[in-house]
């Protein structure tokens, strides 16, 4: 039982670290000392579950961006028929410099995705 709740305040402790919380926030959370939140800290295994942790969120946080780009879009383009016509041009600016930039990194994404191939062929050689 004592070892369920080890991984239990670890756990705990891992998630407050995960999401910015100071050593004494996280061993507040885990109930547990500020010393065991250090010690726990220079195990590998206990950072790889905070970094993996953290990785989660921003996947998380990364898809509610990219859905809330997807409403912001259609919001801009709904703006292009407004009567006003300042409303019109600072959507249709915006559309066309957030458009290229879009453009431009996916050029870019493409470009070095062809140099990493090139690469590794001439690694493997």
């Amino acid at each position: 039982m004592a070892g369920g709740k080890k991984t239990a305040n670890r756990d705990l402790a891992a998630v407050a670290l995960a999401t910015g919380k100071t050593a004494a926030e996280a061993a507040t959370a885990a109930n547990v000392s500020e010393r065991t939140i250090q010690n726990w800290r220079r195990e590998s295994a206990f950072t790889a579950m905070v970094a993996d942790l953290r990785g989660q969120m921003v996947a998380r946080a990364c898809g509610e961006l990219a859905d809330a780009m997807t409403e912001a879009a259609k919001a801009l383009r709904g703006l292009l028929g407004s009567p006003t016509e300042g409303i019109q041009l600072r959507a249709a600016s915006e559309i066309l410099s957030q458009g290229l930039k879009v453009m431009e990194l996916a050029e870019l994404r493409g470009k070095l995705e062809e140099l990493e191939r090139r690469l590794e062929g001439g690694a493997k050689q």
